[in-house]
């Protein structure tokens, strides 16, 4: 099974995934917070970690693009066909390279949104499952995730009571 990720940067070095089958692919030049090198290994470790990972004999390709808070170069900014900086040149190169799953846990409200609908669509029809969050907010926020669209599984977090975390 292979496993596309889109988020920030995995640090492969971490002690959970040690053992796990992991290609880091950075399709641009940017410098990333802290906080997205943490949540990017964190959801690595969820996925392939050889320990707890839900798929720990899968291989991940992890696809690392800017987020919002990232300093970027001039290659990763969107132009003309040039889309290699954003989700959805993550999810095209994704799929050109066999994924069978794709992990994304980033919002989206502006960018690409006629190409990611044509990249969640290209998906739907190669059979290749779009797993995404739902939002930190601890309420429906559908509308600046890819769950909102048809095709997708929306993914979110409870707390030991139940609710919404």
């Amino acid at each position: 099974m292979t496993i596309a990720m889109i988020d920030g940067t995995v640090d492969t070095s971490a002690p959970e995934l040690a053992g796990a089958n992991i290609t880091v692919k950075t399709p641009c030049t940017y410098n990333e917070p802290d906080a997205s090198r943490t949540h990017a290994t964190a959801v690595a470790s969820i996925l392939v970690s050889k320990n707890y990972g839900v798929a720990p004999d899968a291989t991940l390709i992890a696809y690392s693009i800017p987020s919002s808070n990232a300093k970027v170069t001039s290659e990763c900014k969107k132009g003309g066909q040039e889309l290699k900086g954003t989700a959805y040149g993550a999810f095209e190169m994704a799929m050109n390279e066999g994924a069978q799953i794709i992990s994304i846990s980033m919002s989206d409200d502006s960018e690409g949104v006629i190409e990611l609908k044509w990249a969640v669509a290209r998906a739907m029809a190669q059979g290749v499952v779009i797993v995404s969050s739902m939002g930190n907010e601890g309420k429906d926020e559908n509308n600046t995730h890819f769950g909102w669209w048809s095709g997708t599984v929306g993914v979110s977090a409870i707390d030991a009571s139940g609710q919404l975390a």
